[in-house]
Parts: structure tokens; C-alpha cells; sequence
């Protein structure tokens, strides 16, 4: 005989009450599993290794069919901090919602289960919340590059110096950093903002971590880096993601919802600074796209650049680099063949390698096109911007520093 939903929801609520009356914890920490057996025991062992030990592990394995979520239960068998909450497959942002409502900590991380915390992350973080009394603390993080783990060069410019009591009007070029797992906030902020993750979208960070920004009253910025976002080794699945058309449809959903908040909460100066690097920071990958895509998704990626650019500024302000911007203008212009050939030109080219000219106290960009005034293309999309000409300026720092479309 099935147990009445009535009856389980009783259950449920007795339980949790049950749980409250324990002592909390000072931080919980949210891991949302769903097949990645292979990384769960690394993903664990990092959270339960951190030298901050006054914190719970709660682990939603959301509907897993590879023994992950046994495999979760055995943590839980062994680690009285560790709490496992089992649903039905509804998605990362489902699961990391799931995940808050169980958890009891004053304070609130959240880690994917096929990444790392860094060794001490938790410790530091919580000890610069203790210092500045700040809604939440932003840190760096560190990703695996073919040429090895190192810091992205935008996080590297974000996170050059140690910035506490922010707010976004201070900081704005802050809204290009909306990953979840980088963060700690306090658990009364998270619920006063009204702050959850969208269900049945990907990129579900940026819409509330905008509004986190944006309804904090204060938010700390540090150098350290304090977790590991591993690109698996069949990151090829990555790429074929974003030749899907839902795939693009979430990207710009979520940015329009973003932008939205950003138009009701922000300043001009703000919204300005959001049209320039948070529209724009993620669109290399999709333009690296360009040369196989198919009919219906350039249209879709023409209509939706066009629609969420039609009141932005020239997109020769934007800090994507040069190429990209050049892509940028050819896609909202709907010039196909120009954009493929600009977009193979750019697979093949580190944006530090494009040959320049330079001229009085300019470079000009020799990128496809660049000397044929007959094109109509803008001029100004072929100068490099200061934060470039000061790179070219730079002895040549590692490899990885300079991949494509990976930061300004």
C-alpha cells in the first residue's frame, strides 16, 4: 500500500524539525550529484578535508543511475556531517535549491561534484566574513588548461587585489564572475534576497548571482583561489553543447533575465559597464561555432545578439577581444559568410599573435578584411583597446594566459 503524499510530507517536516534541534553548523556546504561516479570520492574527500571542519556536506543526488548515489550514501554512512537528500532528475538548479532547503548552516557554499575545493579555501573564506561582516565573499578559482591548471586571465584582473565592503556600483566589472561554487554567502542574506536557481535551464548561475551583487549591501573580493573547476577529459561534449539550439536559447535566456535585473537595480553607469563585459564575457565560445553551424541556429544566434544588443553601447567598447568583436558586429548585421571566415581566422590565431599595424598611438587589428573599406565594416572594430595594447607591451607570459576568447 503506497503512503499518502500528506502522510510523507508530515514525515518530512517531523524529520527536518527533528534536525534543527541539533546543533547547526556554522557552514553548509551544497554537492549536487548526478553521474559522476568516477569524481565524487575526489569532490568529497576535498570538502571533507578542508581545515573548517564546523560545516555539514548536503548531498543531493539528483536521480543518478550510475551508483553515484550509493556511492554518496557511503560517505554518509561513514561521516555523521554528511546528509544525502535522493530526488527525481530535474537538473543542476533544482538540486542546488534542494540542497538550501536542507541545509542549516549559518553560512552556504556549493560545490559541483565533478570539481575540487582547494585545500583551506573554507577557512579563509569564512574568516574574511568574520572580518568584514559582508553579505557574501567572492574568490578566485583555478581551471585545467591542455597546458596545465592555472588561474583564467579574467579572474586574474578580477581578483589582482584583496577588496573588502564592495558593492556593485564600486565594483561592476564584478558581474562578469557568476559562477556559484567560487562563493560564501551568509544563509539570512540568501533568504532575505529571495535568491534561488532557475529549473530547466543551463547557466543557471547568472540570474542570481546578478541579484546577489545587486541586493547586497556589502560583498568581499579576494585573490585566493579557493576551488577547481575541472574541465572533464571529454570536454569535446562541451563543445557540441553549444551547437545545440537549447543550449543557445538558455545562454540568452538567462542573460535577458539577468539584464533585466540589472536595468531595475542597477545605476547607468552599471548597466553601461553590464553591456560592455557581462553581455559579452561567454560569446566567444559560440562564435568559435560559426564556421559548421546550421541554418537555424546562426538565425537564432543573429536574432538574439541583435535583440540584446539593440540599445547597447558601439560594440567597439566591449573587452571581448578584437576578433570577437569584429564577429560580434558580423552577427548582429547578419553577414554570414564574413563572420565564418573572421571565425575561422580566430581559431587558428591567439588574440596575442593577430599581426598589427601600428600607427601614431594606435594598432589596428590585421584581421580578415581589414584593409577593404568596400565591406562597410567600422573601422574602429579593427583597434586594439588599451588593456591589449598594454598585453602586447608585456613580455609573453604562459600559454594558457593567452588562449582564445578566454578573458578581455
Amino acid at each position: 500500500m503506497s503512503v499518502p503524499v500528506a502522510l510523507r510530507d508530515r514525515v518530512k517536516r517531523v524529520a527536518r524539525a527533528w534536525r534543527a534541534q541539533e546543533r547547526a553548523p556554522r557552514l553548509s556546504v551544497v554537492v549536487p550529484v548526478y553521474n559522476v561516479r568516477d569524481y565524487l570520492v575526489e569532490c568529497l574527500d576535498s570538502v571533507l578535508g578542508q581545515s573548517f571542519r564546523d560545516l555539514e556536506v548536503v548531498v543531493v543526488d539528483d536521480g543518478s543511475t550510475d551508483g553515484s548515489g550509493a556511492l554518496a550514501q557511503d560517505y554518509v554512512d561513514r561521516f555523521p556531517n554528511v546528509h544525502l537528500v535522493a530526488t527525481e532528475n530535474r537538473g543542476l538548479g533544482a538540486a542546488r535549491n534542494t540542497g538550501v532547503e536542507h541545509a542549516r548552516g549559518e553560512l552556504i557554499a556549493f560545490v559541483d561534484s565533478d570539481d575540487m575545493v582547494l585545500p583551506d579555501a573554507y577557512a579563509a573564506m569564512v574568516s574574511v566574513l568574520d572580518e568584514s561582516g559582508s553579505d557574501f565573499v567572492v574568490a578566485t578559482f583555478q581551471r585545467n588548461f591542455p597546458e596545465g591548471v592555472a588561474i583564467p586571465p579574467r579572474q586574474r584582473m578580477l581578483h589582482r587585489e584583496r577588496r573588502l565592503a564592495m558593492t556593485a556600483e564600486d565594483f561592476p566589472e564584478i558581474l562578469t564572475d557568476v559562477f556559484a561554487w567560487n562563493k560564501m554567502f551568509r544563509r539570512e542574506f540568501w533568504d532575505n534576497a529571495q535568491l534561488s536557481f532557475p529549473v530547466g535551464v543551463r547557466y543557471e548561475d547568472q540570474p542570481p548571482l546578478t541579484r546577489a551583487y545587486l541586493s547586497a549591501r556589502a560583498f568581499d573580493v579576494i585573490e585566493r583561489p579557493v576551488y577547481l573547476w575541472r574541465i572533464r577529459d571529454d570536454a569535446s561534449s562541451i563543445t557540441q553543447g553549444k551547437r545545440q539550439l537549447d543550449d543557445l536559447r538558455d545562454r540568452f535566456s538567462t542573460k535577458r533575465d539577468a539584464l533585466e535585473t540589472v536595468r531595475r537595480l542597477g545605476s547607468a553607469h552599471l548597466l553601461d559597464t553590464f553591456f560592455r563585459d557581462g553581455l559579452v564575457v561567454d560569446l566567444p565560445g559560440y562564435f568559435r561555432q560559426i564556421p559548421d553551424c546550421d541554418d537555424e541556429w546562426w538565425a537564432l544566434l543573429h536574432r538574439e545578439l541583435a535583440e540584446l544588443w539593440r540599445d547597447g553601447p558601439p560594440f567597439a567598447l566591449t573587452t571581448i577581444p578584437v576578433a570577437h568583436r569584429l564577429i560580434a558586429w558580423l552577427v548582429v548585421n547578419d553577414r554570414r559568410a564574413e563572420a565564418e571566415t573572421v571565425a575561422a581566422y580566430a581559431a587558428q590565431h591567439r588574440p596575442i599573435d593577430v599581426p598589427v599595424l601600428e600607427r601614431d598611438t594606435e594598432m589596428i587589428a590585421q584581421l580578415p578584411y581589414w584593409a577593404d573599406p568596400s565591406t562597410g565594416i567600422p573601422p574602429e572594430l579593427y583597434r586594439l583597446h588599451e588593456h591589449e595594447r598594454a598585453a602586447r607591451r608585456r613580455p609573453r607570459a604562459g600559454a594558457a594566459e593567452n588562449q582564445p576568447g578566454r578573458g578581455a
